[in-house]
């Protein structure tokens, strides 16, 4: 893609965030009143459900974003955000007026993981997940250690949560679902890590 494209795309995308939240979203989506923002993306503006305390209401004009988290349910992982149905069974509710999708998804509790997008790469061997999840399940390797230690992070619990997470994303390529952007979208939520966003 061409950087002036790319650029385009992005541009409209924050235009279209910020629409968002100019609008009143919970009279759209047929709630009596307007939704209490909880937070914002670069794309996505997160509103709490106003009847599910563990539910937050996703508005984003990100295609690909929706139909991988979608898509991403077959997998039934923890790693995971899960999406949850409207009242009629669907899972992504169309926004015309505003040329968006809302989606229904669980609320993670959490930071974002500690590790910089380079960091992850590494400890994940270079995308090569079924064998980093090996490895990291075992103690890690040559490669993985010493991220592990630069962060503080060689116990068990993280070798067992990191190794989880590397086999979700290796089943996530199988439904041909690959991210690039991992650093703020992943989740530290205590005894998992949870993938929140799909976009890239």
């Amino acid at each position: 893609m061409e950087f002036r494209t790319w650029l385009e795309n992005y541009e409209k995308a924050f235009s279209q965030r910020d629409k968002t939240q100019k609008a009143d979203v919970g009279r759209a989506l047929g709630f009596k009143s307007n939704l209490i923002k909880y937070s914002q993306g670069s794309f996505a503006t997160l509103y709490q459900h106003p009847k599910h305390p563990d539910r937050l209401i996703k508005i984003t004009a990100h295609k690909e974003d929706i139909q991988n988290l979608v898509r991403a349910q077959r997998l039934n992982s923890p790693n995971i955000a899960k999406v949850f149905d409207w009242e009629k069974g669907e899972k992504v509710r169309q926004m015309p007026s505003l040329n968006s999708m809302a989606i229904m998804v669980e609320k993670i509790e959490g930071q974002p993981m500690a590790y910089t997008t380079g960091d992850f790469y590494e400890l994940s061997l270079g995308g090569r997940f079924e064998l980093a999840a090996d490895w990291i399940a075992y103690g890690g390797n040559e490669k993985q250690k010493p991220v592990l230690d630069r962060y503080g992070l060689d116990n068990d619990r993280e070798h067992e949560k990191l190794a989880q997470l590397f086999r979700t994303l290796g089943e996530m390529e199988k439904y041909r679902i690959e991210l690039s952007d991992l650093e703020d979208n992943i989740i530290d939520a205590g005894g998992r890590y949870v993938i929140v966003d799909m976009g890239f």
